[in-house]
């Protein structure tokens, strides 16, 4: 399974997407200092090969229609290899719809490792599909944020959009 690392250049900055024919296998988001103030699209998808095309016209789908709230097909993923609680932490985050949020705590009792909600954490930050593991919608009990891979003003966004009040 040959990876390909494109540079998708987008109005929120470049985005680094890891491929191989089967799907996406990584996304790397730059920085954020504040919310952009201009629409997500996609400008460039630089050199690509047919299926990375395809690929990425399904994150476009996908990423337009998580920005306004509405659920949509994933792209097609190649799910990251990790231990088994990481895969069962990742797979209960793509359960979590758009628009809603689920404590740390709350995933871990529901994977019935109550005391785990720092491992989950954990994995949530080793997830290297953000966006499409949705990690940006595990909060903290206190009501804060938590944190995120792609940092928190990414987070602030993702979650202020799924729930339409961007």
């Amino acid at each position: 399974m040959l990876a390909r690392m494109i540079t998708v250049k987008t109005t929120w900055g470049d985005w680094q997407i890891d491929t191989t024919a089967a799907g996406v296998i990584a996304v790397d988001l730059p920085a954020l200092a504040k919310t952009p103030r201009v629409p997500f699209a996609i400008q460039n998808f630089g050199t690509t090969t047919s299926s990375d095309r395809t690929h990425l016209k399904a994150v476009q789908r996908y990423v337009d229609a998580l920005l306004v709230g509405t659920p949509c097909p994933l792209p097609p993923l190649v799910l990251p290899a990790g231990t088994r609680f990481q895969q069962q932490v990742w797979r209960a985050l793509m359960q979590i719809p758009v628009g809603a949020t689920m404590t740390y705590g709350e995933l871990a009792r529901g994977l019935d490792k109550p005391n785990a909600s720092r491992a989950v954490g954990t994995a949530c930050g080793a997830n290297p599909i953000p966006l499409f593991i949705p990690c940006h919608r595990v909060t903290a009990a206190n009501g804060g944020l938590g944190g995120f891979s792609s940092g928190l003003p990414w987070k602030r966004l993702l979650l202020a959009h799924e729930a339409g009040s961007a």
